[in-house]
């Protein structure tokens, strides 16, 4: 099983901040290449898009995000998926990925978003 899909990598007690740099590094490096980021059924740490424009599609169908998804400010230029994402409760609450305001801004790119079905998963 690659990382990105192992439930247990980032749970490792000995190894987790490592794991979570890991990740986000490969994550980070995707994004500054503007590679495709199909991130379907990742298992992801707390990670920061703050901001971040998206000019190809992005998809993260079924991702688990454990951390603080930040995506305050982000730009999707092409179809953003997000159906079935599992976030934590408390990013949820304070309006991190304030749904309505996202689909505003794609709206008026004419881009498609997909936000179906997300679940809270606690803390």
């Amino acid at each position: 099983m690659c990382i990105f899909h192992d439930e247990n990598y980032l749970k490792d007690p000995e190894n987790k901040e490592a794991h979570e740099q890991n990740i986000k590094n490969k994550l980070t490096n995707k994004i500054e290449k503007s590679e495709l980021l199909i991130c379907i059924g990742y298992c992801l740490p707390g990670f920061s898009f703050k901001s971040q424009r998206f000019d190809r599609p992005v998809n993260f169908r079924s991702a688990v995000f454990s951390g603080l998804a930040d995506f305050s400010g982000a730009q999707f230029t092409k179809e953003a998926n997000f159906s079935y994402a599992q976030f934590r409760k408390e990013i949820l609450r304070s309006s991190i990925l304030d749904v309505d305001e996202a689909v505003t801004s794609v709206a008026k790119l004419n881009v498609q978003i997909h936000i179906q079905n997300v679940l809270d998963i606690g803390h």
